[in-house]
Parts: structure tokens; sequence; C-alpha cells
């Protein structure tokens, strides 16, 4: 089973109402990458999604796709690291958010989606650590955006709430929690 970190941003809450912005993708094994803006110039966005992605929907940024093409493209970068006939495990802060938005995508545009029911939310991962062993998410967010930083320099200028951003603090904020999970295992 391979591992992919996603992250979308979104106009609101309700995947029915509301439109993918930006969609950012990790895969685990290799740390390959995966980034798409797409171009909503007529959807709805809520005063809260706006305020948190600042997104400019007058700029005509000439990369952004159509939601249509971002999900060929989606598809296209899961089947050529052959990942669409294996089992996905979908990695994300509340993970089954984006997995709606991105669902609806692919069901828009008749597209099987590769993202199936295997996944792994980080909030349920911290909370379980915390009860089990003890340490606090903050800290483990606190470890994990530490190494973040010095990895992953050019990332960290995109900021929070830029999809390939929180892509990649997925996982970081993973990869801290199977340490922590492995180190209380070896004791």
């Amino acid at each position: 089973m391979r591992k992919i970190s996603l992250d979308v941003e979104t106009t609101g809450l309700d995947p029915n109402e509301h439109s993918i912005l930006s969609i950012g993708m990790v895969d685990l094994e290799t740390g390959e990458d995966f980034y798409i803006e797409l171009d909503q110039k007529k959807c709805v966005i809520t005063e809260e999604a706006s305020a948190i992605n600042k997104w400019n929907f007058e700029d005509n940024n000439m990369c952004r796709v159509s939601p249509h093409l971002a999900a060929e493209r989606v598809d296209t970068w899961i089947r050529a690291k052959g990942m669409k006939d294996e089992s996905i495990v979908t990695l994300g802060k509340n993970v089954d958010f984006d997995l709606e938005f991105m669902k609806k995508m692919f069901r828009t545009y008749s597209l099987e989606s590769p993202f199936h029911y295997r996944k792994i939310d980080l909030n349920s991962l911290f909370y379980t650590i915390e009860e089990s062993i003890g340490i606090t998410k903050d800290l483990i967010i606190t470890r994990a955006e530490t190494k973040f930083t010095k990895d992953r320099p050019s990332i960290i200028k995109l900021g929070p709430h830029n999809a390939l951003y929180d892509a990649w603090w997925n996982v970081f904020c993973y990869n801290e929690c199977t340490y922590i999970i492995n180190m209380k295992e070896s004791l």
C-alpha cells in the first residue's frame, strides 16, 4: 500500500456547494509532490474561506486549469507512479474533508477516484499518541515543524493554507508520529 498525503484548499466546507481551489499531494514513498491550482471563476466562496486562502479571483494566473483537467492530471500523476492499481492510503489532517471534495470532483467528470476507504487522519493519530503515550499534539507539531523548516525551506515559503505546504506538513507530522510510536515500542 502506498501512502499519499493530500490537502485541498476550497471555497467553503460543503463539497456540494463549494469548489476546490488547489490540490497538493506528496507520495510518502518517493517524496515526489504534486500541486495544481484550479480556475474557479464561477464559484461560491465563504468569507471565512476567502480570508484563510487569500485567493485572488481577479488574478489571471495562466497556471490555473479547469476542474476537469485538474481531475485528469491527478489521475495521470497517480497512474504514472503505478499507484492506480495499488491500494492507496490517504493521509491528512481532517482527511475526510479533503477526500469528500476529491471524490466529488472525480464523480463530476466520470472518472474513477483513486482514493478509497483506507486513510490516516492526523488528528486521530495525535489524540491516540497523547492518550496512550502522553506526548501532546503541540509537542509533535513543534518537532515536526522544526524538521520541516530545515528539510523543505522552499516549501515553507509557501505558508499555511497552500495545499502543497499543507500536504508536506502532513508528511512531517506523520513521520514524527511514527517515530514516537517506534521509540515507544523499542523501550
